[in-house]
């Protein structure tokens, strides 16, 4: 079971905006901003492993919500599972920015979690 951690509305969607690619160098530095925050972000009393470095999914997986007919986007979720432990929680978007909620493969979870799963050093990561 998740709890939604948090939601983003728009009033209206504009493409053009949402989202965009950008460089090993800028991801990298958001990422160990990120690394570095999190002391900050969490109480005292929660262990550091709440909060995920990353969650790697299958592409076959990302593909299904993707080719659900109808879908323009990928939203991500931030969720928390019994564990208390900050979860990604994926679902397709239609054209209205609405949340594709229909069929039995409409959310996807237990992506690959780090801490415990974590993938190779990479220029990304290290």
């Amino acid at each position: 079971m998740f709890i939604p951690v948090c939601r983003f509305i728009f009033s209206a969607i504009n493409r053009t905006n949402m989202s965009e690619f950008i460089s090993l160098a800028e991801a990298h530095k958001m990422i160990e901003t990120y690394k570095e925050s999190k002391p900050l972000i969490l109480r005292e009393d929660q262990p550091s492993d709440v909060l995920p470095l990353c969650e790697t999914f299958t592409a076959d997986h990302v593909r299904s919500l993707l080719e659900q007919a109808g879908c323009g986007s990928l939203r991500v979720y931030l969720g928390m599972n019994d564990s208390k432990k900050v979860k990604l929680v994926l679902v397709g978007v239609d054209e209205n920015n609405e949340d594709m909620c229909g069929g039995a493969n409409a959310f996807l979870d237990k992506g690959a979690r780090c801490p415990s799963n974590c993938p190779p050093d990479s220029p990304l990561n290290s």
